[in-house]
């Protein structure tokens, strides 16, 4: 097999205009119409998000005060790695309740053709243990 350096791989790729993708983005995440809810199970996935906000605790507060936001998404930090599989799903369960009532409440503040689309997906970020 013919060995390629990986600089002459990489030549042909075209380079990426990173102000058009995050103009994409932006008129993407404007027209969502969604709220973003990300559970992360572990505190080094959110060392790498700007602008986002990342909230420690998942009380009914704190929830409702993530879907106050103007933001399209927040993260909730469960440090949940650090829990049993048991008390890990117990944990989602909750917050998932909880959003689910939050977002209920949202729907009753929206106009009746907004409210046809659920206000929010919810993403988990969660490493299983071996």
């Amino acid at each position: 097999m013919e060995k390629i350096l990986k600089t002459n791989l990489f030549e042909n790729i075209p380079q990426i205009d990173e102000h058009i993708v995050d103009e994409k983005l932006q008129k993407a995440l404007a027209s969502l119409n969604k709220k973003i809810v990300v559970l992360d199970d572990d505190p080094t996935g959110v060392q790498t998000v700007h602008d986002v906000s990342v909230y420690t605790d998942w009380s009914e507060e704190t929830i409702a005060a993530g879907f106050a936001e103007e933001n399209p998404m927040f993260f909730i930090l469960t440090n949940s790695r650090a829990f049993t599989a048991d008390y890990t799903a117990q944990v989602h369960k909750t917050i998932a309740q909880r959003i689910v009532a939050e977002s209920k409440k949202q729907i009753r503040n929206l106009s009746s053709s907004a409210a046809a689309t659920p206000p929010c997906a919810v993403i988990i970020r969660w490493k299983r243990k071996c």
